[in-house]
Parts: C-alpha cells; sequence; structure tokens
C-alpha cells in the first residue's frame, strides 16, 4: 500500500512539474500533446501486472511471464487470492468454497495421505503439466495411487456402468479376458470409430501444443483462433450427440445385435457415463471437442498422478516464478508475490487499473490485469472512468462494443474505448455446473442396492443420465483405499445421511464435503452443447496510441475452458495469455510464422 501510494504521488509531482512548463508555452497544444506522449511513455518503461486468482491459470501465467521478462522490466508481479497457493485442505483446514482461485482441491487425511477432491489422474496428453512438475521437481507417478499405502490389501479394480433400477450395463471388475477386448466385442464397430477421430483430435491437438511452446511465433487472440489453426473448431460448434449422430453411432441397439451376447450402446453406456463424472453433463449437453478429451483419457494414452496431490501444482509453478526471476534479476528486489487480499473492484483507465479489495481500500495500480478465474463466479466488479469526467464510473465494456467496419472514427458512445472484435460471449458468464465431492470412509457398498456381483465388485460405479435420475444425482462412486474402506462420491448437489446409508450402510462416517465454487460457482462450464467463448483480451483502455503505451488490457486465460475444461488447457490457456503479454510489452517480437497446421 505504501509503495501504490508513493508511484502515485511521484506521478501526480511529474504531471504537475511538467505541465506547468507546457501550459506556460506559447504553443501550449502541441506542448502538452508532447507532453502526453512522453508521460505515456514514461509509463510503459516498467511494467506493473496483477493476477487475480491463484489455480492453475494463474500460477501458471506468472512463471510464463517471468520466461519472457529477460530485461527485468517487470517492476511487480503480484497474485491475488485469499488462501495460500496450492493449500492441501484437512478437516481443520479448510479452504474457502466461495474464493477466486483454484478449482484443483487436494486434501489430507490425519494419517497424512491424500485425496484429490476432483479429478485424480493426468495423462501423456498434458505436456504443459507435466513440463511445470517436473520443473519443480514433483513425481509423476502410477494413476489411482493417493491415498493408498503399502499393502492396501482389498483394493478393488475395474469400473460398473450403472443405469438405475438395479441394471447393471458393464462390468469389468474381476473379468477371466481382457477389458480392451471385452470393450470391442461388446461396442465393435462403433468403439473403432469413436477410436478413429479421437485418434485424429489427439494428433491436431498436439500440434497445438507445438505451436504454444513456439517462444516468439503463434499468438493466438482468441481460443477460437486456437481451435481452428489446427480444425478442431467444428468440434466445439456441436454436442456430442451430434457428432454421435454424425458417426452413425446408435443411443439403442439394433435388433440384429441384441441377438448377440454380451452387446451394449457405447453412445449411451461408456460415453455418457464419462460425460457425466468428468462433466456433470450429458451427451447433447457437452461439446464433442470435450466429449473427444474425455474419451481420450481412457483410450489413447497412460494415466498418471501427481504423488503428493496436484494442489503441488500451482505452489510449484509460483516458486519457480520466484527463482527464475532471482537468476534473470540477480540484482533487482524479487517482484512476484502473493496477496491475500480478495479483490472486488477493478477500474480501469488510460494509465491502467486501479484495484480495490473487499474492505474497499485499493490494494495496488496496475498496468495490465490478468483475470485467472472464472468471469461467472470471480465476483469482481469492472469499472471504467468516463473520459468527461473521471469521478463518475461506469460498467467496462468486457468485450461488448464491436468496431463497426463501416465507421472510421469511434463514436461517441463508447466513452473513449476503443470497441474490440468481438462481443462477449453469453456462455462466458453462464454459471459453471455444480459439484459436490464427499468423502465417506468405514463403508461398506451396498452391492444389493447396485445390482453388483458379489464375485465382481468393481472399484468405480459410475450412473448413466438415467441412472444418476435413479440414484440421487450421484455421477460417480469409486474406493480410494482399502485401508479403511474410503470411497470418494460426486453428486450434484450435498447427499444427506439417509442417502449416504442408503449407498453405504449405517456405519458410513463422512469424512469430508466439497462444494465446488461454494454459493457462487460450479466445477465446469456449461456447455449447453457448444464450446462458445470469447477472446482472451476482455478490454484494452490504452488502444488507439499507436503503440506507445502499454497499459491498460485485461486478459481472460480462463477462455479456454469455455471450450474445453480440464487443467491442461487451462495452463494452455495462461501460456497464451503470457505470450499476448510479452508481445504487447515488446518482450518479444513476432517472427515469420510457418504453418504448422498445413499437414491437418
Amino acid at each position: 500500500m505504501e509503495n501504490t501510494n508513493q508511484r502515485s504521488y511521484e506521478k501526480r509531482l511529474i504531471w504537475e512539474a511538467d505541465s506547468s512548463i507546457f501550459l506556460n508555452n506559447p504553443s501550449t497544444f502541441v506542448g502538452v500533446a508532447v507532453f502526453a506522449l512522453a508521460f505515456l511513455v514514461h509509463l510503459s518503461l516498467s511494467i506493473r501486472i496483477g493476477v487475480i486468482g491463484g489455480g492453475i491459470s494463474g500460477s501458471f501465467v506468472s512463471k510464463y511471464l517471468v520466461d519472457y521478462d529477460l530485461d527485468c522490466s517487470l517492476e511487480e508481479l503480484n497474485i491475488f487470492d485469499p488462501n495460500p497457493l496450492g493449500e492441501i485442505a484437512t478437516k481443520e483446514k479448510s479452504s474457502d468454497s466461495d474464493w477466486q482461485g483454484s478449482r484443483v482441491g487436494t486434501y489430507q487425511l490425519e494419517d497424512g495421505r491424500i485425496v484429490e477432491l476432483g479429478a485424480s489422474v493426468i495423462t501423456d496428453q498434458f505436456k504443459f503439466i507435466i513440463e511445470m512438475a517436473e520443473g519443480g521437481n514433483l513425481t509423476v507417478g502410477e494413476p489411482f495411487t493417493t491415498a493408498s499405502v503399502e499393502g492396501d490389501s482389498g483394493k478393488l479394480e475395474g469400473m460398473a456402468i450403472y443405469d438405475g433400477d438395479g441394471e447393471v450395463l458393464l462390468n469389468t471388475a474381476n473379468t477371466t479376458s481382457s477389458t480392451f477386448y471385452d470393450m470391442v466385442w461388446r461396442y465393435n464397430l462403433d468403439l473403432l470409430k469413436i477410436f478413429k477421430i479421437t485418434s485424429t483430435a489427439i494428433h491436431r491437438f498436439d500440434m497445438l501444443q507445438s505451436m504454444l511452446r513456439e517462444y516468439d511465433r503463434f499468438f493466438f487472440s482468441s481460443p477460437m483462433e486456437m481451435w481452428k489453426e489446427v480444425n478442431l473448431y467444428s468440434f466445439t460448434q456441436m454436442s456430442l450427440d451430434d457428432l454421435c449422430d454424425y458417426l452413425w453411432l446408435p443411443k439403442e441397439l439394433p435388433f440384429w445385435r441384441r441377438l448377440a451376447r454380451g452387446q451394449g450402446s457405447l453412445r449411451k453406456e461408456l460415453l455418457e457415463s464419462l460425460m457425466l463424472v468428468n462433466y456433470n453433463q450429458d451427451n447433447s449437453q457437452i461439446n464433442a471437442l470435450t466429449g473427444l478429451g474425455s474419451f481420450s483419457s481412457t483410450s489413447h494414452s497412460k494415466l498418471h498422478s501427481i504423488v503428493g496431490g496436484n494442489a503441488q501444482l500451482i505452489s510449484s509453478a509460483f516458486d519457480q516464478a520466484r527463482r527464475k526471476r532471482e537468476v534473470l534479476c540477480p540484482d533487482t528486489p524479487n517482484v512476484v508475490s502473493h496477496s491475500s487480499r480478495q479483490i472486488t473492484t477493478v477500474v480501469g483507465s488510460l494509465s491502467g487499473f486501479e484495484v480495490y479489495a473487499t474492505d474497499g481500500s485499493m490494494v495496488g495500480e496496475y498496468d495490465i490485469m490478468v483475470l485467472a478465474a472464472p468471469l461467472s463466479m470471480a465476483r469482481v466488479e469492472f469499472l471504467v472512468k468516463s473520459h468527461v469526467d473521471e469521478s463518475v464510473l461506469q460498467p467496462m465494456p468486457l468485450g461488448g462494443l464491436v468496431e463497426n467496419p463501416d465507421e472510421g472514427d469511434i463514436p461517441s458512445d463508447h466513452e473513449g474505448h476503443i470497441p474490440l472484435p468481438h462481443h462477449l460471449s453469453e456462455a462466458a458468464t453462464r454459471p459453471y455446473t455444480q459439484v459436490v465431492t464427499t468423502l465417506v470412509r468405514h463403508v461398506e457398498l451396498q452391492l444389493e442396492h447396485f445390482a453388483i456381483d458379489p464375485e465382481h465388485v468393481p472399484r468405480a460405479v459410475f450412473t448413466t443420465k438415467r441412472g444418476k435420475a435413479a440414484e440421487y444425482n450421484v455421477t460417480a462412486i469409486s474406493q480410494i483405499s482399502a485401508k479403511d474402506n474410503l470411497f470418494k462420491v460426486f453428486s450434484s448437489q450435498p447427499l444427506p445421511l439417509d442417502v449416504l446409508q442408503l449407498f453405504f450402510g449405517p456405519s458410513v462416517e463422512v469424512e469430508y464435503e466439497k462444494t465446488w465454487g461454494g454459493y457462487h460457482g460450479g466445477a465446469t462450464p456449461d456447455y449447453q452443447g457448444k464450446g462458445d467463448t470469447t477472446d482472451f483480451l476482455l478490454f484494452d483502455g490504452a488502444t488507439g496510441f499507436a503503440g506507445h503505451t502499454n497499459a491498460g488490457a485485461l486478459y481472460y486465460p480462463n477462455a479456454m475452458e469455455l471450450t474445453f475444461a480440464c487443467v491442461e488447457l487451462s495452463a494452455m490457456g495462461a501460456k497464451a495469455v503470457a505470450k499476448l503479454i510479452a508481445q504487447r510489452v515488446e518482450w518479444v517480437r513476432a517472427s515469420e510464422s510457418s504453418d504448422l497446421g498445413e499437414e491437418l
């Protein structure tokens, strides 16, 4: 706060001293214009960047920004998040659900074992995640090993798909044949069709990751531009159901396949249950790109987990940013920091942004802001000062002003703010889907209730859309550890004790419950069958000054997850935004780009 006041005071002194000189000059108009330009150049010599949200996006974008700042021009890089970065929750120490940071959740049991409250595995395709993990000396281990102990006998294997009303559609537990061959027989040509198109999508996704890794090439303004570059855009504009129709994957089995034993509907069983457990949305609600990404984790990639919990990725990325800054700029203070203040208001102007906390106090002034939390649940009010009267504040036009190509000048009703090329998508402010994680222990899965054969008890039970509706909106039940019969349950709302006893018997004990996003959020975007999103640049108050100022830009890496949400896409959004900022402040200049997508 002291530094902020000092910087404001210095700016005012410069302005008052220099303006008095120019105003006494006979060529007043020219003098003031030259002064204004010089003042803007002065402000652009050092860069102050504020990041709201300390999850994967916020911590990773900080690391990537430091990578680009080779001339040490960063004056401040501050992550605002009320909780410690990468905090691991315990029964006594629970993170605030209503904060603006990560939706990665890791829980530590009293005996020290770790449980992932959300997704527990990563794949070989998570290249940015694995790179950050290895850079921070984290261990990438075997999947489904969190909360396990040495000699954890009784650990179950396989999975079952439950369709409600006592009907199990598929159970791979304790089968004598290979699960892969069981799947091929059950879904035959349908499985090969989805496998082939997923392989194509993975190849194109690999190309996009390679493009983002290019230091001075491929600067993408939006997620849609990225998907178009690698010919995956069409998958964002259709639902998974639409794709299944295109591939002639039937919802119900044709009569001739019903004559053969062990046949099933890939679309109704495997695909639908995967979408529900990963996103709490069915095939008609999920977009095709997200659907293929979910399927790829079960069919094309080797699975891994971060030993010690995914939350370590956040603190590791932040620590790597600080260490990298010390290496690059050993003679200057380390400007990478974390503030526990929760931000409620951001006021933009030509010179940048004023940032205010919950108590109304101004906590800093920044040239560039990064919103690294979902816009729909961040609970931040974005305002701008009127160009007529700076004491008047107006809602910040987040991507809402679209330039008319027939207009050469800025319309007066734009309040002096240059319009952005695209409207803010309705999907950007749409509430996320609600998911609740419940950890229970000392349980006995009620096999009769789920019509499971005692000789074939699976590690996980997934539900179809019908099964979810029949079982209190539960999408998955999975064993975490056999030591104390620890299970994890995903559902759409908190589960009362009588429901848990119905599933697990009278001895069930609730260890922990997490409502993702609290009362203001959710776990994943509500896709509504498409992947509509917005540009990474939400607001630009400094456009129009011919490159003489870099201030006034608000970036949004979370635009990426509106097309496909997972930790790797959060990392890629952070990388894309860091590159755009680096280009804006001239830490890097774009070189000639060869089209790596030509082969696609």
